[in-house]
């Protein structure tokens, strides 16, 4: 399997847009600590590590530039191939479904809504500290990004509906948030938040 370093060099090949690479860190972070809430206070036990499933994070976006030219038919896709034997089965299938809008690829286990919800999460928490007068992640809390989540017109490229995707692996909406907040936190230096 792929290593973090050579992750983060394929993310630095394949893309050139430093926010698009920070959103890869943020959802790298994020699926960590999705991992460790499920398998620790949800009691839940997946087959793949919490490795695997912050490398799918880290790697979901990496053919975004690559197909955007193709209004990003096979988006997660083209990435899963890519990879090829680098990832799982199981962090291709993520990866793929991810995108499912642009794969038909749909998903199907906790892993592949975790990265769903939570890159899309992603998009709303980074929108909702931009528009702090600090511009820092360690100001937002989780009421303040549920009341930016009930604004439609706030963040529109982050759907509200596939963050609500979480529901449908009995996660609810606050702790997805709270998990997320508190691991993006964790890197706000890399994001510069």
């Amino acid at each position: 399997m792929i290593s973090k370093d050579q992750a983060l060099t394929e993310l630095h090949v394949n893309l050139s847009n430093k926010n698009l690479i920070k959103h890869c860190l943020a959802t790298e972070a994020v699926m960590g600590g999705l991992y460790d809430l499920l398998t620790g206070s949800k009691g839940r036990a997946y087959t793949q590590t919490r490795e695997e499933w912050s490398l799918a994070g880290l790697l979901h976006d990496l053919d975004y530039e690559q197909v955007a030219k193709d209004e990003y038919k096979n988006h997660g896709l083209v990435a899963a191939d890519q990879l090829g034997d680098l990832i799982t089965l199981d962090m291709r299938n993520a990866i793929a479904s991810h995108g499912c809008e642009f794969t038909g690829v749909l998903p199907k286990s906790d892993f592949d809504f975790c990265l769903r919800s939570g890159e899309t999460l992603t998009g709303l928490v980074v929108a909702s500290a931009l528009v702090l007068p600090s511009k820092k992640l360690a100001e937002l809390t989780v009421g303040s990004i549920l009341n930016r989540f009930k604004e439609k017109s706030f963040a529109k490229g982050a759907s509200r509906e596939v963050i609500m995707e979480c529901l449908s692996i009995n996660l609810e909406l606050e702790e997805l948030i709270r998990v997320s907040l508190e691991a993006m936190q964790s890197i706000a230096s890399e994001l510069g938040l």
